[in-house]
């Protein structure tokens, strides 16, 4: 590895997780008191809960967060677990979206994002605007950092213990959800970690085969966080971090069995490697979700 690809990898990881910071904190503050009683009020419904977690997640970009500020509202007696696993399950679909946007290839739009983030930012007066423009600052981020790690990938294919790697995950399914759950863990966010995958996919160094138990990995190691923040918290918000967790470990073990057949689908889905590991992704949460 040279020093020029080390610094595209890790600067591009460092914009990609500081985008998806960016976007949590400015819609937290964004948010305020009457969001939340709106959120306590919604989660009643079950069907209206799936929806305003999906709108939550695909709005903050992390299932993690919404599952912490359930946790936070559960600890104020707000909701119950019961009226959380709705939100839960629909946050997991609503952080595919970024995914998704990324598979479109939108991040050769990342500067114009950061541009008109900033500017909105830069120049309005009132708070909630200047948060909206920060949201829309941190995507930009998200797809620069996804742009600047695809250009750091170009010489990484021709690394032999990389092909190795990925040789050892398509034959060994088990080692992939192994790995990619550590890689969610370590950077703190399923939709980070997946949108390096689809960075590697679009220099030809994943394939479906390979990314798929990745991507399962991904949707485990995602919950960690909140695991370690439910420490010391209410008896109803540890109940609701764990939730989440086994929500996202069942899935991951019902899915198993039919990890070739869904291979097999998703090949069907898309010509393209990374609308391929994007439809996985959402397929997976929706397939939970249902």
């Amino acid at each position: 590895m040279n020093f020029e690809m080390l610094t595209s990898l890790f600067g591009g990881a460092g914009l990609l997780l500081f985008g998806l910071r960016t976007i949590s904190d400015s819609l937290d503050n964004l948010a305020g008191a009457r969001f939340r009683s709106y959120l306590a009020w919604v989660s009643q419904n079950r069907l209206f809960g799936l929806g305003t977690g999906a709108l939550i997640s695909s709005l903050l970009q992390s299932s993690s967060a919404a599952t912490l500020l359930l946790i936070g509202l559960a600890r104020a007696g707000i909701v119950t677990l019961n009226q959380s696993i709705y939100i839960i399950l629909g946050s997991d679909v609503g952080t595919t979206l970024t995914v998704q946007l990324i598979a479109f290839r939108i991040f050769d739009y990342a500067l114009l994002f950061v541009g008109i983030g900033f500017f909105i930012y830069f120049l309005s007066q009132k708070d909630k605007i200047k948060f909206f423009g920060l949201s829309i600052l941190g995507l930009g981020l998200i797809f620069l950092g996804i742009k600047v790690m695809i250009i750091g990938m170009g010489t990484l294919n021709e690394q032999i213990w990389v092909r190795q790697m990925l040789v050892l995950v398509n034959h060994y399914p088990l080692l992939g959800i192994v790995l990619g759950a550590l890689f969610s863990s370590l950077l703190n966010s399923s939709t980070a970690a997946i949108g390096i995958f689809l960075a590697a996919a679009t220099q030809n160094m994943l394939d479906i085969n390979s990314a798929i138990p990745l991507i399962l990995g991904a949707n485990i190691g995602t919950c960690s966080t909140v695991l370690i923040s439910s420490i010391g918290s209410s008896v109803e918000g540890r109940r609701i971090a764990m939730s989440h967790f086994l929500i996202k470990l069942i899935g991951v073990v019902l899915f198993l069995p039919f990890l070739y057949p869904f291979e097999s689908l998703m090949i069907l889905s898309s010509p393209y490697t990374g609308r391929r590991i994007a439809n996985a992704h959402t397929f997976f949460n929706v397939a939970v979700a249902i």
